[in-house]
């Protein structure tokens, strides 16, 4: 008799003698693992069998042995055998975790046993790297309601505990501002709430984020290291514009030596994810701006803040109807927390253009595409994101395989159906002569696009790479400042162990995942030798993976540029065509 159904899903009997073995084990005084076995039973075939007691005699063995290393599957094996032991599993876990965990296990002990079985899935990952199977870990958290809700509460709680720490209403002690299990339990809250992109999530992250970031008063240290750094790698696994915004706000204000250079790795990570994320990754708040792109705000003594939105946001005043050079001195006496509040809108909205512009960038080598209306509205009529989207060309659908490109910045919109698509042009997808022109047009009307379009550098294969087949030398037999490329590497989106002289050091390849996950980019390098008291590496070959059916395979350089030309059809309109 099978012990698995069609789709690999233990059966009841499987999941029965799983427990019954873990028995086995734990009399024998062996090592118990939970975690396959509660993991098992969430995914079982049918009706659950009866383990309350193997449930009670691990739950026995494991209470007495330390602190356990998954409580989530402890307190989903408890929960089978009855509620005293539920509870003897959950008052072990409330040692030394700090009130939010608290509320966290008490949130977990009123579901139901198949929520904290699936619920269980958390213990298996490791927040300092990407969820291993995707976010259906914490989709099936997000999914279970009381979950969710305690996901909201936690987070509010740590903002006001921030809140707190700086309004002096708590002490402050350097690093001590969360225990240990707390950030896990924040992690893991804010990764649900960033998965579902709840409404509610930006303004605690204006507050938890930066506010973690800078101690009280003076002191160059921070409530919580750990407590920083756990929401941008949640937001790395999930990022949001305003989760970006928030990191770059904390970044700008800290005053410890060590955070922003972490942050900015870390921000290398976030980015690049954002633009794989096209459902959240372009929506901007208009925060009161009016349709072209200015907020207005009245003194009552006559006086006009502006804040216009071009390429930057700028704040500008007036008096009467006639612009000053310089802030009002009745403004900086009078009010003073306008105009802070003023300025730091300013910032905020410069650093929303900034992710926009690199979310955009993130979709063009992925040749995202929008629907026209949504695309009209959200972006080319939005009162911030049009200063980048107009500044870019853009490709619309105007009958199978066939496209026009406009630049919103000097030229009206086509008359086109709300579902045509809209996509970034690529210089890939054109002729030389097209790309010239519109290089020229560019230069012409005096632009600087946001980020480097008509300008983009293409390499086509080469006879060598042709010849080659499965892998470019383009790129190799360079000698280079070794610290210097793995600080490129981290800051554009690479991942690389770092090399040294030790075993295992001397060679290993950046990886980076393009095209919505579809391929993989390698490069080889090797470490050689330090040179006047600097680490040296040698550059070698460049090789692609693409995935299929779940699998990365090699992929011949070919290949590769027949899927990227066979995704992009090239129209035949260039800018002298109109």
């Amino acid at each position: 008799m099978s012990h698995r159904d069609q789709d690999g899903r233990p059966t009841p009997d499987a999941c029965r003698r799983m427990f019954d073995a873990l028995v086995v084990r734990a009399e024998a005084g062996e090592a118990v693992d939970l975690l396959p076995a509660v993991t098992a039973l969430a995914r079982c075939t049918g009706a659950w069998p009866e383990l309350s007691a193997p449930a009670r005699a691990l739950t026995g063995h494991l209470l007495p042995r330390g602190n356990p290393e998954h409580p989530y599957a402890l307190l989903a094996v408890a929960g089978l055998a009855d509620a005293t032991t539920l509870r003897s599993a959950a008052d072990r876990l409330r040692r030394d975790r700090g009130p939010i965990s608290l509320d966290e296990i008490d949130a977990v002990v009123a579901l139901t046993s198949a929520e904290r079985a699936l619920l269980a899935g958390i213990d298996q990952v490791d927040t300092y790297q990407p969820p291993p199977s995707g976010p259906d870990i914490w989709r099936d958290a997000a999914g279970i309601p009381a979950y969710a809700a305690f996901a909201r509460r936690a987070l509010e709680t740590a903002a006001d505990r921030i809140d707190a720490l700086h309004g002096g209403e708590l002490p402050y002690r350097s690093d001590k501002a969360f225990t240990p299990r707390e950030v896990e339990v924040l992690g893991q809250a804010a990764r649900v709430a960033l998965l579902c992109d709840e409404p509610w999530l930006p303004e605690l992250l204006d507050r938890i984020v930066p506010g973690v970031a800078v101690a009280p008063g003076t002191a160059k240290t921070v409530p919580s290291q750990a407590l920083l750094y756990e929401p941008v790698r949640a937001a790395r696994d999930f990022p949001t514009p305003e989760a970006v915004t928030a990191i770059r706000a904390a970044r700008s204000r800290t005053r410890h030596a060590g955070v922003p250079g972490r942050l900015d790795k870390l921000l290398g990570q976030v980015e690049p994810a954002l633009a794989e994320r096209t459902e959240v990754a372009l929506w901007l708040s208009r925060a009161g701006f009016d349709d072209d792109g200015v907020l207005r705000r009245e003194t009552a003594d006559g006086c006009t803040a502006v804040v216009t939105v071009t390429e930057r946001a700028e704040l500008t005043w007036e008096k009467d109807g006639r612009p000053l050079k310089t802030v009002p001195a009745s403004v900086r006496r009078d009010h003073a927390g306008l105009l802070k509040e003023l300025r730091d809108l300013v910032k905020r909205v410069d650093i929303q253009l900034g992710t926009l512009a690199r979310a955009l960038e993130g979709g063009f080598t992925v040749d995202a595409v929008h629907p026209y209306g949504w695309w009209r509205t959200e972006l080319a009529g939005h009162p911030l994101a049009r200063s980048v989207v107009r500044r870019l060309i853009w490709e619309f659908g105007t009958a199978p395989g066939a496209w026009r490109a406009v630049l919103p910045a000097i030229e009206d919109l086509p008359d086109a159906p709300e579902d045509a698509p809209v996509r970034l042009w690529h210089p890939i997808r054109s002729a030389a002569g097209a790309v010239r022109a519109w290089r020229d047009r560019l230069v012409d009307a005096e632009l600087r696009q946001p980020f480097k379009q008509a300008f983009r550098e293409i390499y086509r294969l080469t006879p060598a790479e042709e010849e080659t087949r499965d892998h470019s030398l383009r790129y190799a037999a360079h000698l280079v400042d070794y610290h210097r490329m793995f600080a490129l590497f981290r800051a554009r989106g690479w991942t690389s162990r770092r090399l040294g002289p030790w075993g295992d050091g001397d060679g290993a390849a950046a990886v980076r995942t393009l095209g919505a996950g579809e391929w993989r980019a390698a490069f080889l390098h090797d470490y050689v030798s330090w040179a006047d008291g600097d680490a040296v590496a040698s550059t070698d070959r460049v090789t692609f993976e693409h995935r299929t059916d779940g699998t990365w395979r090699d992929a011949p350089l070919a290949e590769r540029c027949r899927r990227w030309s066979s995704a992009r059809p090239c129209g035949t309109w260039t800018p002298s065509s109109g």
